[in-house]
Parts: C-alpha cells; structure tokens; sequence
C-alpha cells in the first residue's frame, strides 16, 4: 500500500492562492436555466400565463443582451484600481509614496509630497483614458429599449 501524501496547510493555502484570478471577483456564475419552447408567429398557450393573463414567473427568461462595455457605473471604480495596480510599473511608485510616508526620519532635503505627486496624476491619467474608452465602446451597459418585430 503507497503512503498517502497529504499538502500541508501552507501549500494548501499556496494552490488557492495561485489559482486565484481578480476576474472572478466580477463574473456572474450562472447555473443553465430550464429547456425552453419557442413559439415562432404563434401566441403563447393558456397555461403559459397567469389569471390576470401576464406570463407566469417559471416562463420568463433572460434576455440574449450583448455586453459591451468593460465597465459599469458601479464597478469601474475598484475594477479600474485592481487592473492598474496588476501592472507592475504602478506598483513602485505606490510603494515610493508609502516608503515616504511612514519614514520615521524624513529626509530633509526632500519634502514629503515630491515622491507621491506623480502617482496620483498617472493613476488619474489612466482613470480618464478607461472611462473614454469605455463611453466610445458603447457607452455604459444600461437597459436598452428595442423593438420586437413580429408578422
């Protein structure tokens, strides 16, 4: 009989981590929904809808909208932060600024403010680049009226 090899808790917490992707974080899980009957030019049967004649909860589904956008108003914030601090060139000037920030001696021939000034205007920068970008691509997602053609 072969011995078991059981992870330890340090490598078990190690595989976690490495499979963790940010992009989780913001996409939905959907289980796939009940089989659905299509009804092409023809009204929907009697027992499809309620007493008051609407259709019945169980027989709505979701729509086949196209996402777009990167971005929606809620989440561009802390997206836009997580993807720019994933880029290895804004993470040294985030660690310049907290170097001098809690520095016990402060060097004297440096004022305090001169390292942080440029990440604020980069991080910024790159915060009006996503958001134009993201208005020319289609604009914030929305519920969007259309039309439904029938014959």
């Amino acid at each position: 009989m072969a011995p078991v090899h059981r992870q330890s808790r340090l490598g078990q917490l190690y595989s976690r981590w490495a499979a963790f992707k940010v992009e989780d974080l913001f996409s939905r899980k959907k289980e796939p929904g009940p089989r659905r009957t299509i009804f092409i030019n023809e009204d929907l049967p009697d027992d499809y809808r309620d007493a008051r004649g609407r259709v019945k909860q169980e027989h709505v589904y979701a729509t086949n909208q196209v996402i777009t956008s990167k971005y929606t108003l809620i989440t561009f914030l802390p997206r836009n932060l997580l993807e720019q601090f994933r880029r290895i060139a804004n993470v040294p000037m985030v660690y310049i600024v907290l170097v001098f920030a809690f520095a016990l001696p402060p060097p004297p021939s440096i004022h305090p403010a001169a390292p942080s000034s440029p990440t604020p205007v980069v991080i910024s920068d790159d915060i009006r680049f996503s958001m134009r970008y993201n208005w020319t691509r289609g604009g914030w997602e929305a519920p969007r009226a259309f039309m439904v053609l029938s014959a």
